[in-house]
């Protein structure tokens, strides 16, 4: 039974099937995304195979990307002794893997990493894992869930279940097809977004009350002092001036 059957957010209409490619006859579900990202003034143009494999939980990706976010994100928490490359084995392989240490690599440092944007031509779609979604918390770190296997410089990636969560993909066994209800995922997209924007408003203006409230404030400090000094001033005249006539009369 497919989602549109039985839940109505989801439009058979919407449901799109596509070939998955496979090498040597083996049943492996993979889809070829463009990856296309800017690091400033680094930039990486590939079309890139993707294994969707639910055995691992986030991403398998080459050793130039891991290469390209070290460059342009982790160089300087690594000058700093914040995070490090490790290396572990999963499956009989070993793997390249960041960690960094919760003391100093916080939930700001995590939202301000640079997406993982996959684009299917086939679907017209760009799928998107944010930081969020990309790293994992442990007792005293954060680990980002993006694998590269040591000396494997294929194109080939593996997405896992951090991808399968986010996405409602279909496997079709019996034909070797995936298929993707590409409009349910942008109107979760707007969404997010539509959240972003408003909660962005919200602190402005939250913000900008507090910034008035402020000015007013200090505005009535500076008028209460400048009539304190002026009536001062003219207590002070009228103690010299009876001082004066005091003197004039002795």
């Amino acid at each position: 039974m497919q989602p549109h059957e039985y839940d109505q957010n989801y439009k058979q209409s919407e449901l799109k099937f596509i070939n998955s490619f496979s090498e040597k006859s083996k049943p492996n579900w993979c889809l070829y995304f463009k990856y296309d990202p800017t690091y400033n003034n680094y930039t990486i143009n590939l079309n890139i195979k993707v294994l969707i494999s639910p055995k691992i939980y986030g991403v398998v990706a080459n050793y130039h990307y891991l290469q390209a976010i070290e460059e342009n994100f982790f160089k300087k928490y690594y000058e700093k002794n914040i995070c490090q490359r490790t290396i572990i084995s999963f499956q009989r392989r070993n793997y390249f893997k960041v960690v960094c240490s919760k003391d100093y690599f916080t939930q700001k440092d995590i939202e301000s990493f640079f997406p993982l944007n996959l684009y299917s031509i086939a679907f017209n779609y760009t799928f998107i894992l944010e930081g969020k979604e990309l790293f994992l918390e442990t007792e005293d770190k954060y680990e980002l869930g993006i694998l590269s296997e040591i000396g494997y410089s294929s194109t080939e990636w593996k997405l896992g279940r951090v991808f399968l969560k986010k996405y409602q993909i279909i496997f079709d066994d019996d034909n070797g097809l995936i298929g993707f209800y590409r409009s349910v995922n942008n109107i979760e997209e707007e969404k997010k977004s539509g959240i972003s924007t408003a909660l962005k408003i919200v602190i402005l203006v939250f913000v900008s009350c507090v910034f008035l409230f402020l000015s007013f404030l200090i505005y009535k400090k500076i008028n209460s002092l400048s009539k304190r000094k002026k009536f001062a001033n003219e207590l002070e005249d009228d103690f010299m001036y009876i001082s004066k006539n005091n003197v004039e009369k002795k």
